[in-house]
């Protein structure tokens, strides 16, 4: 759960991540680094709310 995730400490990201890595390519043979999937989560993550943003009519580039 995302909900969860934010609550953990920032020394147990990094397995969390190469948990996901490792997942992909068992599950899928996709090979990404930790780190790229970190990156793609945030990026999914903050284009999302800068959509919602743009839909409801504010500039996603201030901070509101």
């Amino acid at each position: 759960n995302h909900d969860d995730f934010e609550f953990v400490p920032n020394n147990r990201h990094e397995r969390i991540w190469r948990t996901i890595s490792n997942q992909l390519f068992l599950n899928r043979g996709l090979a990404a680094s930790p780190s790229q999937c970190r990156r793609k989560w945030y990026s999914l993550k903050y284009g999302y709310k800068n959509l919602k943003k743009l839909e409801a009519g504010k500039n996603p580039t201030i901070n509101q």
